[in-house]
């Protein structure tokens, strides 16, 4: 019963790559702009760290493929483009710049 329902979950998410494709080649079909487009949600310049496999407990028990999870970053403005490509100097969530003297 575990492996019916991993084999409906993949295949789910196997439907929703093969959509995405399929959207990709579209663009890529229709017009520069648009393919420009998608392509910049594809390749937004997420940022990736802490990457943590799992592969013992249950995971380990129902697939012999480890379970991987990350934190992802979304940077708030669009890479390249009309804009430059210098960053606006706006600090980042991570960055500490208070001048307040604490």
């Amino acid at each position: 019963m575990t492996m019916s329902i991993v084999h409906r979950i993949t295949g789910g998410a196997l439907y929703f790559g093969t959509l995405l494709v399929a959207w990709w080649l579209f663009a890529a079909a229709t017009s520069e702009r648009y393919f420009d487009f998608v392509d910049w949600i594809f390749g937004s310049g997420m940022e990736f760290s802490g990457f943590v496999s799992a592969s013992k407990g249950i995971v380990g028990r129902v697939s012999d493929h480890p379970f991987v999870y990350t934190q992802a970053y979304v940077p708030e403005e669009p890479l390249g483009g009309d804009q430059g490509d210098e960053p606006s100097g706006d600090p980042s969530p991570t960055d500490d710049n208070s001048d307040d003297g604490r």
